[in-house]
């Protein structure tokens, strides 16, 4: 038991700077976003405040609320420690719906992230589905996403004597928390007959098919929209000559900057979510690789805003021209003025 106690107490450190790196790029990001954002920019810097600051508030809510996500044998769990807080167990137990809602929440910023994109570069997409009134769609989703996979947990997955009597030994031997003292949401892939055989849980199956769907519309938005989008931009940079070549350059660094937003949830999310869901339904037991995927969810949020911040030029060169001035004030107070002026032209060069 001391080996997983060490391992939660260094998932919880790891948690805890990666909630302090989110909060500070976060709000960085939105400042840039907010006074430092091209005019060809539009009405897409509301869309990146509104992704930044669900990252923040997603991060902090992991930070305060440490739940842990783990499988044992058929189950799927995701769990708070109650003991010492001031929530008791049925309010901790609806804590962690809502930070169950915020990944469906996160899940669905992908795809609404690239749907958007490609309205930007596809006139008749964007007069269809994004004009007027309609853009309020795209911030809706995530709620609706959200919210609908919280409601659906708590009716379906509310722990109870059978799971408590289920996860009692397990909880202990691998966390060292007694099964009173914690407050969990439960998913049963398979559950015993009287014979003790095992059967597929269709209920639950049936409920698990909608964070399923959520995840496929995500993914195929992100994958359909991505291709779009490149195609879209290629064609315009090759064809017309009537785009200026600072707003050709920024769609190409907003390109480059969702290709990689598109890589960092595909390794931190989707693919450790496949995996956590995967070893229940396959039976097997890895406390570790399971409680993995709150580490990368929690590493997600932290370096989600960096490559807007680095990708697109704007963003980049008010970063590194404070950079430049914090280093020019402490070069004139402790190394003259005119060395920190030749530091200051290095940078400008670059």
């Amino acid at each position: 038991m001391t080996e997983h106690v060490f391992w939660r107490d260094i998932l919880n450190y790891f948690k805890y700077f990666c909630s302090g790196c989110s909060t500070i790029f976060n709000i960085i990001l939105i400042v840039l976003v907010f006074f430092r954002s091209p005019k060809s920019l539009g009405a897409y810097k509301y869309l990146m405040i509104y992704i930044s600051a669900f990252d923040l508030y997603y991060s902090l809510w992991d930070a305060a609320t440490e739940p842990i996500v783990y499988s044992y044998g058929s189950a799927f769990t995701v769990f708070r420690n109650c003991k010492n807080s001031i929530f008791n167990r049925e309010i901790s137990f609806y804590i962690v719906l809502i930070y169950c809602g915020c990944f469906t929440f996160s899940l669905a910023c992908f795809g609404v992230h690239f749907v958007y994109r490609y309205g930007t570069l596809n006139n008749s997409f964007r007069e269809r589905y994004l004009s007027g009134k309609r853009v309020i769609i795209i911030f809706l989703i995530p709620v609706i996403y959200g919210c609908w996979w919280g409601v659906i947990s708590g009716i379906m997955f509310h722990y109870d004597d059978y799971t408590d009597a289920y996860l009692k030994t397990a909880i202990q031997t691998d966390f060292g928390y007694d099964i009173e003292d914690i407050s969990t949401m439960v998913i049963f892939f398979y559950l015993p007959d009287e014979n003790g055989s095992l059967h597929p849980h269709w209920q639950a199956l049936a409920t698990m098919s909608n964070v399923w769907f959520m995840s496929f519309t995500s993914m195929f938005c992100v994958g359909y929209c991505g291709i779009n989008c490149y195609r879209s931009i290629s064609k315009a940079l090759a064809a017309t000559q009537t785009q200026s070549k600072a707003a050709k350059t920024l769609q190409h660094q907003l390109f480059n900057a969702l290709v990689i937003q598109t890589l960092i949830p595909s390794v931190l999310m989707y693919l450790p979510l496949f995996f956590v869901f995967a070893l229940p339904i396959f039976g097997i037991n890895i406390p570790y690789a399971s409680s993995c995927i709150s580490a990368t969810i929690s590493l997600y949020t932290a370096i989600d805003p960096l490559p807007s911040m680095f990708i697109i030029k704007t963003y980049r060169k008010a970063i590194i021209s404070t950079i430049c001035s914090v280093d020019h004030a402490k070069n004139f107070c402790y190394r003259g003025s005119h060395k920190s002026t030749v530091v200051v032209h290095i940078f400008s060069a670059r």
